[in-house]
C-alpha cells in the first residue's frame, strides 16, 4: 500500500457474553489482514506503560459499573488523542466490550496511533477490564440454562440434536444456525 494512502485499523475489545471469554483483535481496514493485539491488561512487548490513577478511582468501591467501564474506554481514546493521534470509540456494548478506531495519513502515523492505543489500554484497562469482566460474568447456572436454550432452539429449527450438549450440537449443525440460536437465547 502506498504510504500516501494512509492506514486505518479497527481494534475490537470484546467479551463474549455467556461464553465468558474476552478477546482483543486488530483488523487493518486497508488490507483486511488480521493481526492479534494484546489482551486488555497485558502490556505489549516494547510498550512502556504506567498504571493510570483512573483505575484506582474506578476500583475504589470494589466494583466496576457499566458506566465506569464506558468511562475507562473513553479515557483510552482521550489518552491516544492527547498523544497526538486520531482515535475514537466507535462502539460500546454493555458486556464491557468496545471497538476502537485509529488512523493515520501514512502507514507510519497509523502504526504510531496503534502503538499509542496499546500503551493507553495497558495504562487504563489493565485492572479495570478484568474486574468488570469478573463482576459481570454469568453464573454457572446461567451458562447451563443458556446452553440448554441453544439446543432447544436448534431442535426447533429441525436439527436432530435433542439430548446433546451445546458443544456437541455445534459440531453437527450449520454455523449460522448455531450462531442464530446462541444470539437469540437469553
Amino acid at each position: 500500500m502506498p504510504a500516501s494512502m494512509g492506514k486505518s485499523a479497527l481494534i475490537t475489545l470484546s467479551c463474549i457474553g455467556l461464553l465468558v471469554g474476552c478477546t482483543a483483535s486488530r483488523t487493518p481496514a486497508a488490507d483486511q489482514e488480521a493481526v492479534g493485539a494484546p489482551s486488555p491488561g497485558v502490556t505489549a512487548v516494547g510498550v512502556d506503560a504506567q498504571r493510570d490513577p483512573l483505575q484506582d478511582e474506578l476500583l475504589a468501591d470494589g466494583a466496576v459499573s457499566t458506566a465506569e467501564m464506558e468511562r475507562a474506554l473513553l479515557a483510552v481514546v482521550t489518552c491516544v488523542q492527547q498523544s497526538g493521534h486520531s482515535a475514537e470509540l466507535v462502539e460500546f456494548n454493555e458486556d464491557g466490550g468496545g471497538q476502537f478506531q485509529t488512523s493515520g495519513a501514512t502507514t507510519e502515523e497509523a502504526d504510531a496511533a496503534e502503538a499509542a492505543l496499546d500503551r493507553c489500554r495497558a495504562e487504563i484497562l489493565s485492572d479495570v477490564q478484568p474486574a468488570y469482566n469478573l463482576e459481570h460474568a454469568p453464573s454457572e447456572q446461567e451458562i447451563q440454562e443458556h446452553r440448554e436454550k441453544v439446543v432447544d432452539c436448534l431442535v426447533g429449527m429441525g436439527h436432530d440434536v435433542a439430548g446433546l450438549s451445546a458443544n456437541e450440537a455445534s459440531e453437527l449443525v450449520p454455523l449460522p444456525d448455531y450462531i442464530a440460536c446462541d444470539e437469540s437465547a437469553p
